[in-house]
């Protein structure tokens, strides 16, 4: 009994928690819609607080396509990303810090040189419980990867 009352409140927390972080978020990730049996997030020009904020919310297990040029210490994440994170495709040049911050977080870390290198990987690993999110971050590389992760969802319709 006290167990399903256990269950009933963290439900209820969970759900006002996704509400408010989507309300204060609002229109800050775009849903792509369904591709392959996936749900397909983005959210570009980015910080990485904001990006956490936003995986947070999401529905798991989430396929996170993420640019190497992220600096961060994730040790205060790294219980929830190896909870909610399935996986982690970095693309860019090798970042060892990132690397050295997050493999140990989740099941599965790839790192590609190139957004389409990464991509491909996605559609090799990726299965229809998968919610994908992709965050290549700020500045002008950022919206041109939007472009070929945009080009790349069109193609797969």
């Amino acid at each position: 009994m006290e167990e399903t009352k256990k269950d009933t409140i963290s439900k209820q927390l969970l759900t006002a928690r996704k509400e408010t972080l989507s309300k204060k978020n609002q229109n800050q990730s775009v849903h792509h819609g369904e591709f392959y049996g996936m749900q397909v997030y983005s959210l570009i020009q980015s910080d990485i607080k904001t990006t956490l904020e936003e995986l947070r919310v999401l529905e798991n297990p989430i396929i996170w396509v993420m640019n190497t040029d992220t600096t961060h210490d994730f040790s205060e994440e790294k219980h929830w990303l190896s909870e909610e994170v399935e996986a982690i495709i970095a693309f860019g040049e090798k970042n060892k810090e990132l690397r050295y911050n997050i493999e140990s977080s989740v099941s599965f870390f790839a790192r590609k040189d190139n957004l389409t290198q990464a991509l491909e990987l996605l559609k090799k690993i990726a299965h229809t419980r998968n919610t994908v999110f992709f965050s290549p971050g700020k500045g002008e590389e950022g919206l041109k990867w939007e472009t070929e992760f945009n080009h790349f969802l069109n193609e797969a319709k």
